[in-house]
């Protein structure tokens, strides 16, 4: 089956951000997201919740020290499924669960966790915190934690420079040639300013789209 790609309309509301993500044919949203950042005794927190129809289909949640953007825990929950992904990070070495659905029994191990090892929505926040260094063209390597594998994956984000002004796109890409045939491709767009600011982002989903698990979506959040 190809990758469908989706589309979403994006709203500010507050301190959350919030988007619905539709089919191609512009139909009914498949679900709804909001993303809202957070601070508690010194560690933060980036909390997406899921909506499909009336129903909470999931969330991912990520908290972090905010100064050295060191991963405290992840956890991800796909309500409709039993997909459960969890991380607990002690040191340099996380605990980490994961099964694939509801009728699965939840395995668990330990691995390695270095100060470059990020989860979940985390990436642009990295980004922006090397702002400086990607704008001057530098490529920067990290570790992403990939929940069904239970490991992290290394990759490397490369800055891309168009013709519209200011507008800068990262690309995250495995760095492992075999890895990359399969693993999906990220993008993200940023404009560069006092503050740089992400417009754009396409990816994977992290709900199925019309029931398609390998869904791509593109956000435009400079609408």
């Amino acid at each position: 089956m190809g990758m469908q790609v989706a589309k979403a309309v994006v709203g500010v509301e507050g301190a959350a951000v919030s988007y619905a993500i539709t089919s191609q044919d512009g139909s009914k949203p498949v679900y709804e997201a909001q993303s809202r950042s957070g601070l508690v005794d010194g560690i933060a927190s980036m909390t997406t919740r899921y909506v499909q129809g009336t129903k909470l289909a999931g969330v991912e949640i990520w908290t972090y020290v905010p100064r050295l953007l060191t991963t405290v825990s992840y956890r991800s929950e796909n309500y409709l499924t039993g997909e459960l992904s969890e991380a607990l990070v002690s040191g340099r070495k996380a605990k980490v669960c994961y099964r694939a659905d509801a009728s699965d029994e939840l395995n668990s191990k330990e691995i390695p966790w270095t100060e470059r090892t990020f989860a979940g929505s985390s990436v642009p926040i990295f980004v922006v915190k090397h702002w400086d260094r990607i704008k001057a063209g530098e490529s920067l390597e990290f570790d992403l934690f990939v929940p069904f594998r239970q490991e992290a994956l290394s990759f490397k984000l490369t800055p891309q420079f168009g013709s519209a002004p200011r507008t800068v796109k990262v690309l995250a890409e495995a760095r492992n040639w075999l890895i990359r045939q399969f693993a999906p491709n990220i993008a993200f767009t940023f404009v560069d300013g006092d503050e740089p600011m992400m417009t754009g982002y396409e990816g994977p989903t992290q709900l199925a789209v019309n029931g398609d698990r390998l869904a791509r979506v593109q956000i435009d959040f400079g609408n």
